[in-house]
């Protein structure tokens, strides 16, 4: 089983899930033959049996930035984007354990900073974490930014309630109060 051999491993294929929206297993099966100045060309497999969606999510500095920093240090060919130092291409349980690591990095850098800086730390920061809720993190920005159709799009559904599925969970409606009158 290949293992991710760093930080920066990672942080690609996390940059890559949360730019583009896309499910662990189609990114892993990424290949550079599939990524052009154009974009990156999806065909997700859950989708091969029903809708057999295509897509192409535009490159934009930002995502052309990630794909630069996957390439860093690594085979550069035709093979895997998110791959071993040789090139190999990484298991979902590989991918998963890198995760799972991540996520206990990151939690310990939170609790020293919290100890620094002599403020409470939250037991609830990144508790529960799962790879998968970064798609749904990115769809409910996209829909914030740009709409839900917009949002649909980008996650390949063919209805707007799988895609609101996604996102009605995570999406925190702001309201103001009622306002008092008060008699003076």
């Amino acid at each position: 089983m290949a293992q991710i051999s760093n930080a920066f491993d990672i942080v690609a294929l996390i940059d890559l899930a949360y730019q583009t929206a896309q499910r662990i297993g189609d990114l892993l099966a990424l290949n550079w033959s599939e990524v052009s100045d154009e974009g990156i060309l999806f065909h997700p497999a859950k989708t091969v049996n029903s809708s057999g969606v295509r897509m192409l999510i535009e490159m934009t500095p930002d995502l052309k930035a990630t794909l630069e920093s996957a390439k860093v240090g690594k085979v550069k060919a035709i093979g895997p984007v998110v791959c071993t130092q040789t090139g190999g291409r990484f298991t979902y349980s590989g991918a998963q354990t890198a995760w799972k690591r991540a996520c206990q990095r990151a939690r310990q850098r939170y609790e020293k900073s919290c100890r620094d800086a002599a403020t409470p730390v939250d037991r609830h920061y990144l508790a529960g974490m799962h790879f998968h809720d970064l798609r749904a993190k990115a769809l409910t920005d996209k829909r914030r930014q740009d709409g839900a159709a917009a949002a649909q799009a980008l996650a390949g559904h063919t209805t707007a309630e799988m895609t609101a599925h996604y996102t009605k969970a995570r999406e925190v409606e702001h309201v103001t109060p009622v306002p008092m009158k008060r008699s003076s």
